[in-house]
């Protein structure tokens, strides 16, 4: 199982971490709260759920102030 392996060690968490999706570190996440639940391991997955859905909402900011490929500034 790819979750079991991803998680079986430092080296294979950090190697699937660069790589996964939200939704895929959600489900690392919840398998190390269920299985093993080492502090270092949760932390780390939880660092990256927090970058991930940050740049998803940073994009989504980003598409709502664009008009005609161009940023919009608003005046204060």
């Amino acid at each position: 199982m790819r979750i079991t392996d991803d998680l079986s060690s430092w080296q294979t968490l950090n190697a699937a971490l660069r790589t996964c999706t939200e939704k895929y570190a959600g489900e690392l996440l919840a398998a190390e709260i269920k299985g093993k639940r080492r502090a270092n391991h949760l932390r780390r997955i939880h660092s990256r759920i927090n970058k991930l859905r940050a740049m998803r909402e940073r994009r989504a900011l980003e598409r709502k102030t664009r008009t005609n490929g161009r940023t919009q500034v608003s005046a204060k």
